[in-house]
């Protein structure tokens, strides 16, 4: 006998897109975060210059220092014009090397920023998922109430099927077995949610199936839509 099995497939709701406040300000933390890379960045472009620019100028000083001292006052008046350039880019490259720091501390309060918001995104989806879980484990409890309620009118009434002493008792007693109730749970497709998944091949019937077949009513199993 060939069974078929029925499975729903998962409908999930697609994430609610962001608030036109919400897509502004995600933009405009965006926005801020790759202009503070942009300041890192020219920064230290520029710090890189100045600090080859006082390279270049210490070694002339150096080559010049000889003849500037030795009486030569053109290379005396070079020595002293390097020296003041020296001693003003020295404080030059200072500021440049604080800006940096401001800029870099800039940079980490957009990330900063940045990061705040998308954990505050990605909370806001999970309290949504959250709640898809939770409405779905509603919707379970209902069915199960639904099967509890089913199962027990199935008992009532195999009591009622006993006492009219038609069905020979050991053919009727198979209707209230629980593995047929967990074969009927892993045709159903639940068998993964539960521990009975080890219940299969052959095994494996609706319970109305089950019942049609030891009541010597046979019932097709359903083909799945």
């Amino acid at each position: 006998m060939k069974i078929f099995k029925t499975k729903q497939e998962p409908v999930e709701a697609a994430p609610p897109a962001p608030s036109p406040a919400v897509a502004a300000l995600e933009a405009a933390l965006e926005a801020a975060l790759e202009a503070a890379k942009a300041v890192v960045a020219k920064m230290g472009e520029k710090q890189a210059t100045a600090l080859q620019h006082a390279e270049n100028l210490a070694a002339e000083r150096g080559r010049i220092a000889l003849s500037a001292h030795s009486g030569d006052d053109s290379a005396r008046a070079r020595l002293d014009a390097i020296n003041a350039e020296i001693s003003v880019h020295g404080s030059e490259i200072a500021s440049i090397g604080a800006a940096i720091g401001q800029a870099r501390s800039n940079l980490e309060t957009a990330e900063d920023a940045v990061a705040s918001e998308d954990q505050g995104r990605r909370q806001a989806e999970a309290r949504r998922i959250s709640d898809l879980i939770l409405a779905e484990a509603e919707k379970f409890d209902r069915a199960a109430a639904v099967m509890s309620d089913a199962l027990h009118r199935r008992r009532d009434l195999h009591r009622e099927l006993a006492a009219t002493g038609v069905v020979p008792s050991e053919r009727a007693n198979q209707l209230i077995r629980p593995m047929a109730v967990s074969r009927a749970l892993v045709r159903a497709g639940v068998a993964e949610f539960t521990d009975i998944s080890h219940i299969g091949g052959h095994l494996v019937a609706s319970l109305a199936q089950h019942d049609g077949n030891v009541l010597g009513h046979p019932t097709a199993p359903a083909k799945a839509a």
